[in-house]
């Protein structure tokens, strides 16, 4: 838990809860199950503003590099790379071409854990709620059998507790006949 004051640290009524938001995430860091108070630290201002910019660029040094093993139908394999100092909880997957989502995001079922641990790897499966095929198909009606496109695997996760949008473009070759994308390497 993060706790701060207004207006003897906090100077700025809507800076208050960013900067309780960086507290909590100082207990995180050093243990967690504690407290962390602006009041009890002898934190100022600038201490506190210093600790959101910490978190900010600790947030955006975290990159995820997805390869799609297999997909067919409904059943996708993708394996996801965090090669960052933070810990990652995926909590959605889809594929999209261009601005449209070929399926809704799939979520994480109870047995499954799509937490990657920092500087690891993991492979997540997935079931898509409708065909993602199909749906290319009414935005490609064109396609030509052995065509490559691109298509975008993206990612909603959970870091330093904030949500954010990961997405990498893959080479794939969609297979209309038996509803597959695989990767083109």
């Amino acid at each position: 838990m993060g706790v701060t004051s207004y207006p003897e640290i906090t100077k700025n009524t809507d800076e208050i809860f960013l900067d309780a938001d960086a507290l909590m995430y100082k207990a995180k860091d050093d243990g967690g199950n504690e407290v962390q108070s602006a009041a009890s630290s002898g934190m100022n201002q600038d201490s506190a503003r210093f600790m959101r910019i910490d978190i900010a660029s600790r947030l955006e040094g975290v990159t995820l590099w997805m390869r799609q093993l297999e997909g067919s139908d409904r059943y996708f394999s993708t394996i996801i790379t965090n090669d960052s100092d933070e810990d990652v909880n995926i909590e959605g997957i889809t594929l999209k071409k261009d601005r449209v989502y070929l399926s809704e995001p799939t979520k994480p079922g109870p047995k499954d854990d799509w937490k990657i641990p920092k500087h690891s790897w993991q492979t997540i499966n997935w079931v898509s709620k409708t065909p993602p095929v199909a749906k290319l198909r009414t935005k490609e009606p064109d396609y030509q059998r052995g065509q490559i496109m691109e298509v975008d695997i993206v990612v909603w996760a959970r870091v330093l507790g904030r949500l954010r949008t990961f997405s990498h473009t893959i080479l794939t070759l969609v297979e209309y006949g038996n509803l597959s994308i695989s990767e083109y390497m």
